[in-house]
């Protein structure tokens, strides 16, 4: 039997789930047979069963197994064995995944309070009860503590796991998310990077969670202003997305957009044009003239155009705008006024810059002469 339950939890934690399920009640029925509902043995296995249907998002099989689990353990082991608090922990974080909030902080505040006082603040279980604690803040809308807990987590696991453990990663990139969250870019860069390098040299500079990272630090770059550091994250993904899943697709061309944005703030005002203009084509032809992507990628081209200096091949870009957001909004749409706004003044613009013989007159606005 111990050789079944054994194998049973190898099978849950290598993604076997339903297979893992069927040998874990088999066992259950056997243990509870021979040795009685309570027997620590027994109880293990009920337990295991519980966190299996949990992975499995079979909640209401999960939840009342961990809460008859945790009174038995309780009562059997005390409530300070590990054992016990390792169900209460599973109990908290299946109630988060049931959306029962309040006895998910309950139970994961008991838990975290006791492993800190029985296993010590940097034990892994007890990193593992802030850990899932620190989610339900940030779930909740208390993302300060989220930042609190996630530093202390983040901390703590790099002293019992080292820099480049899977767990301390994620618990970086977490901490990183929730600075952003809170309009702090500038302390998720440091998180950001250092996950990058660790996924570069252990994942691979291709794999989907290295690109993820990587975008995030882009984006991270950007609204921190560090918009030179952003350009070659945003390179390099562009090249990604374009040999992963083609010009065209809708990721790529989202990345491109983003930058050609980080080009036009950094003053990369020819290659911003020459991006721009090879996404707007694309977009023409598989998506065709009249999308309203293609329509975005036409004005962020004139926008462009503008700032180059360049305000006649500005203005004709603005007047399609004009008219497709007339013809698809009405003329009084707040789409419609932008593009009516910056075409008037593209005009003007470049009126201003023809020789004074050439220049058209102003259009002045008319007056009543009658009193």
């Amino acid at each position: 039997l111990e050789s079944c339950h054994s194998l049973g939890r190898a099978l849950d934690a290598t993604g076997r789930g339903d297979e893992a399920a069927s040998l874990l009640r088999d066992t259950l029925t056997d243990r509870r047979r021979i040795l009685g509902d309570d027997h620590p043995a027994t109880l293990d296995t009920t337990h295991q069963l519980a966190v299996t249907y949990a992975r499995r998002g079979a909640l209401g099989d999960a939840t009342p197994l961990l809460e008859q689990t945790l009174t038995t353990r309780s009562k059997v082991l005390g409530q300070a064995h590990p054992d016990t608090l390792e169900t209460r922990h599973h109990l908290g974080t299946t109630y988060h995944q049931a959306g029962r909030i309040d006895d998910a902080t309950r139970e994961l505040d008991r838990a975290l309070s006791d492993r800190d006082r029985v296993l010590g603040p940097d034990h892994p279980d007890t990193l593992d009860s802030e850990f899932s604690l620190a989610q339900i803040h940030l779930y909740t809308g208390k993302a300060e503590r989220a930042v609190l807990a996630f530093d202390r987590v983040l901390a703590g696991r790099e002293r019992a796991h080292g820099p480049d453990h899977p767990e301390t990663t994620r618990t970086r990139e977490l901490l990183a998310g929730t600075h952003l969250r809170l309009g702090r870019p500038g302390k998720a860069v440091p998180h950001l990077e250092s996950a990058l390098d660790r996924h570069e040299g252990i994942l691979g500079p291709s794999h989907p969670r290295t690109v993820r990272v990587r975008d995030t630090l882009a984006s991270a770059y950007r609204g921190n202003g560090q918009v030179e550091m952003a350009i070659p994250q945003f390179e390099r993904l562009l090249g990604d997305r374009s040999r992963a899943h083609g010009a065209a697709d809708a990721r790529t061309l989202h990345t491109a957009d983003r930058l050609v944005d980080a080009y036009r703030a950094a003053h990369r005002l020819p290659q911003a044009i020459d991006l721009n203009q090879r996404v707007l084509a694309l977009r023409e032809q598989f998506l065709g003239s009249q999308h309203p992507d293609t329509q975005t990628s036409r004005g962020s081209l004139a926008d462009t155009y503008r700032q180059a200096g360049r305000p006649a091949e500005a203005v004709r870009l603005y007047r399609d705008a004009l008219t497709a957001s007339m013809r698809e909004n009405g003329p009084f749409h707040p789409e419609t006024t932008q593009a009516r706004r910056a075409l008037a003044d593209t005009t003007e613009q470049t009126r201003r810059e023809l020789p004074p013989s050439e220049r058209p007159a102003a259009i002045e606005p008319r007056h009543d002469s009658r009193r």
